[in-house]
C-alpha cells in the first residue's frame, strides 16, 4: 500500500479504538449513578480527571511528535495506556470504588491525548492540502467507534454476567492488540534541515491561540452537554440502565460517521472557518430543541454537528503552521483547547444539572453560540499543495 494510504488505513483503526474507549467512560458514568446512587457531581469530577489529564499531557505529545517524528509508534504507546486504563477503570466501576475508578479515569486521560495530534499530522504531513478530506475519512472511523462502543460495552455487560470489569478488560484487550502494528510499522519521520527557519517558515502561534480559544469554548459547552447524555437519559428521560441506553447513545452518535468525511470534504473546498462556525451553531440549536421538544430524535442531530470538529479544526491548525509545527499546533488546539474545554465542561454540566435540571442545557448552547461566533477571529490559512487520498 503507499505510504500515505497505509498512514491513513493504520490511523483509522487507532481512531476507531481511541474514540471508542473515550465513550465507554459516560456509560459506565450512568452505569455508578443508575446502580450505585453515585451523585451526578463525582461522575463530573471523574471526567474532569479524564479529560484534564488528557488536555495537559497533549502539548507534551505534540512536542514528541514534532522532536522525534514518528507519530505512528507514539499512538501504539498511547494505545498501550488506555489498555492499562481501562482495566484499572473497570475495577474501580465494578466495585464501586471511586479512588480506583479515578486513578483509571487519569491514566486513560493521559492515554486519549497521544491519538488527535498524533494521527492528525501524520495525516497532514502525508495529505497537505487535501488533508481535510483524508482527516474527514479518518474521523468516520472514530465517529464508528464512538457509535458502536456503547453498545458494544452494555452488550458485553450482559454477556459477561453483568460484570463491568469483565466488560472493559476485554476492550483493554482490543487496545493493546491496536498498539503491535503501529510499533511494528517503518516510518520516516520528519527530516529537519538544522537551518534557522525563515520568517516565512515560523509558526503563527497567534492564530493557534485564537483557535485554540476558539475550540476551547466550543469543546466546553458541547463536551459538556454530551458527556450527560447517559445520565440525561437516566435521570430525566426515563431510560433504565441497561442495551436500550447504550443503543440510544450509538444513535446519538452514529450520523457523525458520514457527517465527518462530509464536512472534511467541504471544507476542503469551502473553508474550514465556515464550517466550524456553522456546526457549532448547528450543535448548540439542536442541544436547545432537545429540551424544549423533549424530542430524542434531536439527539443525532446534535450528534452530528458536535462531532464534526476532528477534520475541521486540526485540518485548519495544521494549516495555519508550517509542517514541522504541525504536532505542536494541534495538540494546542486540540489538547489545550477541545480537552481542556471538555475537561471543564463536563463539570460545569453536572453543577449545572443538580442546581437548575436541565435548564442548565440553555447556558451551556448560549457558549457555543459564543464560539461560533467568534471563529471570525480565527486567521484566513495560506493554501496547501494537495495529494491524492490514496496516492
Amino acid at each position: 500500500m503507499p505510504s500515505a494510504g497505509r498512514t491513513l488505513a493504520l490511523t483509522s483503526v487507532a481512531h476507531f479504538v481511541n474514540d471508542g474507549n473515550t465513550w465507554l467512560l459516560p456509560v459506565a458514568y450512568a452505569y455508578m449513578v443508575k446502580t450505585h446512587g453515585m451523585p451526578a457531581y463525582l461522575a463530573g469530577v471523574i471526567a474532569l480527571a479524564f479529560a484534564g489529564l488528557g488536555a495537559l499531557a497533549s502539548p507534551l505529545v505534540g512536542h514528541l511528535m514534532d522532536r522525534y517524528g514518528k507519530p505512528l509508534k507514539l499512538i501504539g504507546l498511547g494505545m498501550g495506556l488506555w489498555a492499562l486504563g481501562l482495566a484499572v477503570f473497570g475495577y474501580g466501576v465494578e466495585f464501586y470504588n471511586v479512588p480506583m475508578a479515578l486513578a483509571g479515569a487519569v491514566v486513560a486521560g493521559i492515554a486519549s491525548a497521544f491519538y488527535h495530534p498524533l494521527g492528525s499530522a501524520a495525516l497532514a504531513l502525508s495529505y497537505g492540502g487535501s488533508s481535510g478530506y483524508a482527516m474527514g475519512i479518518n474521523g468516520a472511523m472514530g465517529s464508528l467507534g464512538r457509535s458502536l462502543y456503547p453498545a458494544i460495552s452494555t452488550a458485553l455487560f450482559a454477556l459477561l454476567a453483568s460484570n463491568y470489569l469483565y466488560a472493559l478488560a476485554s476492550l483493554a484487550a482490543v487496545s493493546l492488540a491496536t498498539s503491535i502494528p503501529m510499533f511494528l510499522c517503518e516510518e520516516a519521520g520528519v527530516r529537519r534541515s538544522g537551518r534557522r527557519a525563515e520568517p516565512s517558515e515560523r509558526a503563527d502561534m497567534r492564530a493557534v491561540a485564537t483557535l485554540t480559544a476558539v475550540v476551547f469554548a466550543r469543546g466546553f459547552a458541547l463536551q459538556g452537554i454530551a458527556q450527560y447524555v447517559g445520565v440525561v437519559l437516566v435521570s430525566y428521560f426515563g431510560y433504565s440502565f441497561g442495551q436500550s441506553l447504550g443503543n440510544e447513545i450509538t444513535f446519538f452518535l452514529l450520523p457523525a460517521i458520514v457527517g465527518q468525511p462530509l464536512f472534511g470534504y467541504l471544507s476542503d473546498a469551502a473553508g474550514r472557518r465556515t464550517l466550524l462556525a456553522g456546526t457549532t451553531a448547528g450543535a448548540a440549536l439542536s442541544a436547545v430543541a432537545l429540551v424544549v421538544t423533549r424530542d430524542l430524535y434531536w439527539l443525532p442531530v446534535f450528534g452530528l454537528f458536535t462531532f464534526s470538529a476532528f477534520p475541521l479544526t486540526l485540518s485548519l491548525a495544521g494549516d495555519l503552521v508550517p509542517r514541522s509545527s504541525t504536532g505542536l499546533a494541534t495538540s494546542l488546539v486540540w489538547g489545550l483547547g477541545n480537552t481542556g474545554g471538555g475537561a471543564l465542561g463536563p463539570l460545569a454540566m453536572g453543577l449545572l444539572l443538580s442546581s437548575m435540571g436541565l435548564s442548565g442545557m440553555y447556558v451551556m448552547a448560549s457558549i457555543a453560540l459564543a464560539s461560533a461566533a467568534l471563529t471570525a477571529l480565527v486567521p484566513r490559512p495560506p493554501k496547501r499543495s494537495r495529494v491524492p487520498l490514496f496516492g
